[in-house]
């Protein structure tokens, strides 16, 4: 509903229009957010397919609607091959897959689930087209410390040590047969990000003081705010994309990408710090 609504707005938008086509997307993201609460729960839903029986799914399976038939069956639910479960995310310490809910149960909905991955993903890949559009005044409209738009995921492939094979992750070597250990893709996986990351030679400009610093300065040295970096590093970004992609079940490696994650926050700007009256959610 959110790129729809922001998609109308940028088609719909009459450049004679006393406000301008940024504002009008900024505008409505605020009031967006700010009603994400008031919304019913049956915004919330996602509808997902069981590809096969719940007999065949493991026990621990990453996905929540799985989970939910699998738990909800005990209670009476017969769910089926190729039903569709309706389910809603709800807020909580353990792993996503294990929170999804009816709509009827008494659960609390996780906004930030749903602002990461349902809302801001596509909206991002609209308003990254338009250059006028800052999707990092979108993000901290939303509360995200860091943006991510990968371009495209795709499996990443490494050369087995046994015998120099090229291939996706996998138990054995498809030429050897040799089994290949989780180690060596933990460690594949950190020389790969150790030898793309980079942090150097980036300019951040302070919005406040307009006073522009280079290398590893991440806040202004006369306000002390932080500062704002254009450059993005989409290639990283996609990279670690790509990388969680193909481990989606590796907590490990998985870990190890918010780690570069995190370390490489820094290039975006905290515009709560500017916009913290206008940022508040009602």
């Amino acid at each position: 509903m959110l790129s729809n609504n922001v998609l109308d707005i940028i088609f719909n938008y009459n450049s004679a229009s006393d406000t301008n086509l940024p504002q009008l997307v900024y505008d409505y993201c605020i009031k967006y957010y700010n009603n994400l609460e008031n919304l019913s729960k049956n915004d919330y839903v996602i509808s997902s397919i069981l590809n096969k029986p719940i007999e065949m799914y493991d026990k621990d399976s990453q996905y929540p609607h799985v989970n939910m038939a699998i738990r909800l069956r005990k209670l009476g639910f017969n769910y089926q091959q190729n039903d569709v479960v309706n389910y809603v995310i709800g807020a909580g310490s353990g792993p996503v897959s294990r929170r999804g809910y009816l709509v009827n149960e008494d659960f609390e909905v996780d906004y930030d689930y749903y602002i990461k991955t349902q809302l801001i993903p596509p909206l991002y890949r609209i308003v990254d087209l338009i250059k006028s559009i800052r999707v990092d005044k979108i993000s901290a409209i939303f509360g995200i410390s860091t943006i991510n738009i990968p371009k495209e995921v795709s499996k990443i492939k490494f050369v087995l040590d046994c015998c120099g094979s090229y291939e996706v992750p996998t138990d054995k070597c498809s030429k050897c047969d040799k089994e290949v250990s989780e180690e060596f893709y933990k460690i594949a996986v950190q020389r790969l990000l150790h030898q793309k990351v980079n942090y150097k030679d980036h300019y951040g400009e302070c919005l406040v003081c307009n006073i522009k610093y280079s290398n590893m300065a991440t806040s202004c040295l006369k306000c002390e705010k932080n500062l704002f970096f254009n450059f993005k590093n989409k290639e990283f970004d996609t990279l670690l994309s790509n990388i969680q992609n193909t481990f989606y079940e590796n907590k490990i490696i998985n870990e190890i990408c918010d780690f570069y994650s995190e370390k490489s926050s820094y290039r975006v700007i905290n515009l709560g710090d500017y916009f913290s009256n206008e940022f508040k959610r009602k």
